[in-house]
């Protein structure tokens, strides 16, 4: 259903795929080659940037990333004219840093987002819609803030709380790598084996997401509208992936 034949393999990228190739609900199939989700490619080398630029056909870049972690690690597209990047942050508000129930717990963590991200979250799907071509969208291992973006796209077209669940949950055999990469940023409050544990994408997670999103908005459809998304944006995104 979701296997590696999605994979974009890149050296300096670890959790690359395409949203194409998902069986809707419908019984149609999701386009490929229109979004791609992933990992931060700031360690992408230069043939590999060219790839996916070219081969790929990406035109436009989405960075997910809070403005501390695009200081750290810069992105090799902010400043690429061959591509539209678009810095949309999706930081969170109102969080305690030293609250680990909030920052450990991720459902919670993602309805935080949800309520509190409208207007960067507005931007990504008026992004997505209006792209001309592939869009890449991506924040730091492509597993928590990409994954609220790809579930919600997902559902917009129809494509099924079971499939969108195992499309997440590939993320974890993929970002293995980026554990050791990313072990010297644990915060000095998180145990190391919690720590580890965030990077695991677990089917409860996004489950409880979409739950959360059904409940109180009623659809992916209604909570775009709710944060300002029109109907000519949301009529395009369905266009574009859906089949």
């Amino acid at each position: 259903m979701t296997g590696e034949f999605r994979d974009v393999l890149l050296a300096g990228v670890y959790n690359v795929r395409d949203l194409g190739g998902l069986p809707q609900r419908d019984g149609g199939t999701t386009r490929r080659g229109v979004f791609l989700r992933g990992d931060s490619p700031h360690l992408l080398t230069a043939p590999a940037r060219d790839d996916l630029l070219t081969q790929y056909q990406v035109q436009t870049v989405i960075d997910l990333r809070s403005t501390r972690e695009t200081n750290l690690h810069s992105s090799p597209f902010a400043h690429d004219a061959r591509v539209h990047y678009v810095a949309a942050p999706l930081q969170t508000t109102g969080v305690r840093m030293f609250d680990l129930r909030q920052i450990t717990q991720l459902h919670l963590y993602y309805q935080h987002l949800i309520r509190t991200a409208h207007a960067p979250l507005r931007r990504v799907f008026e992004t997505l819609a209006d792209a001309p071509a592939t869009t890449y969208f991506h924040c730091r291992i492509g597993k928590d803030r990409t994954g609220i973006v790809a579930a919600m796209l997902l559902d917009v077209v129809g494509v099924s709380a079971d499939v969108i669940i195992d499309d997440y949950l590939q993320t974890t055999a993929n970002i293995v790598p980026l554990i050791a990469q990313y072990a010297h940023e644990r915060p000095f409050f998180i145990r190391k084996s919690l720590y580890e544990g965030l990077f695991e994408a677990r089917a409860e997670t996004i489950q409880r997401m979409l739950c959360y999103i059904q409940q109180r908005y009623g659809s992916a459809d209604g909570y775009l509208h709710h944060i300002g998304v029109s109907d000519r944006h949301v009529t395009r995104l369905r266009t574009k992936l859906g089949t």
